[in-house]
């Protein structure tokens, strides 16, 4: 658990992965220790119904928006903690309810852009977006 983090802080980047299981959080320690990058790699909390911390400039999730329910909270996650201009990464294998969710953070006025990647994994073939929003 913890993969998207983990690469980061491999490239230098500080990261502070989230969650809001805390089994997910111990996990994601663990693996940045194995993988050696806990200096640059924390873990926090974090609700997404009432969420908390620091605004950042940048942030980056993987398939999270799976589900319709939860996108208004992560909507509410990227209003409360991302800076206006700053850029939000989202990974996503292409499921349906991405669509949905892209279309709602562009009716906020976020810039959106997309990047499509073919990623093969044994005998098979995915595709998987790389959404990068621009928050106004």
């Amino acid at each position: 658990m913890g993969l998207v983090g983990v690469a980061l802080a491999r490239l230098g980047w500080k990261v502070e992965a989230t969650d809001f299981v805390e089994a997910a959080l111990v996990f994601a320690t663990h693996n940045a220790r194995v993988n050696k990058v806990g200096e640059h790699h924390g873990t926090a909390y974090l609700d997404w119904r009432n969420p908390a911390g620091t605004p950042a400039a940048c942030m980056v999730a993987s398939d999270v928006v799976y589900e319709r329910q939860s996108h208004p909270y992560l909507c509410r996650v990227l209003h409360h903690l991302l800076l206006p201009g700053g850029r939000f990464f989202l990974a996503d294998p292409q499921r349906p309810a991405a669509r949905r969710f892209v279309a709602l953070l562009e009716g906020q006025g976020y810039g959106h852009q997309v990047e499509t990647h073919p990623v093969r994994w044994k005998s098979l073939e995915h595709r998987v977006d790389i959404h990068t929003f621009t928050k106004p």
